[in-house]
């Protein structure tokens, strides 16, 4: 059995296998524990963290990863950015239009769909928005200007066409 480890802040890689740990960086020994208390990146000064390889079906996750869930019979469907090690950005459920992080797993057992891979700057334009509240509450176009793809939402265009069909029928 092998375990991956990951340095939080580089993402530089180390790998445990068989009692055996190798890695693509400098690393410094703290101690006898496990590698999560004794094995830090020297260039960061962080202790390795294991790394959380997420999917969706066969289909592996990468930092930047535009996902959106929700159940085909709704119109209202969240967005989000996969930005790495199980963890996803995007606006806060219910009230609060908060960006926060979360663990990926609060859509566990819920149908999702990979939209579009948005790549670091995508992942890296989530993360610096954490804390930040939206003037819109749609999270769709939250995710569109994460990933450089421009404050476009067909949740919000979807509304707009059935209001606009509402007055061309008086």
């Amino acid at each position: 059995m092998s375990i991956s480890y990951c340095c939080p802040n580089c993402n530089k890689k180390g790998k445990l296998e068989n009692g055996t740990f190798s890695c693509d960086m400098n690393i410094t020994l703290t101690g006898n524990g496990p590698v999560e208390t004794s094995i830090k990146c020297t260039d960061c000064d962080r202790y390795l963290v294991v790394e959380i390889v997420a999917k969706i079906g066969e289909t592996v996750l990468l930092p930047g990863d535009w996902l959106m869930t929700g159940d085909n019979s709704s119109s209202q469907k969240q967005h989000f950015i996969y930005i790495g090690n199980g963890q996803i950005v995007g606006r806060q459920s219910g009230g609060d239009k908060k960006v926060v992080s979360e663990d990926m797993r609060v859509y566990q057992g819920k149908k999702t769909w990979l939209i579009y891979r948005g790549g670091a700057v995508a992942a890296n334009n989530a993360k610096s928005r954490i804390g930040e509240y939206l003037v819109s509450s749609n999270s769709e176009l939250f995710v569109g200007e994460c990933c450089s793809r421009g404050a476009i939402s067909k949740q919000v265009d979807e509304v707009a066409r059935i209001i606009a069909a509402g007055f061309a029928t008086r």
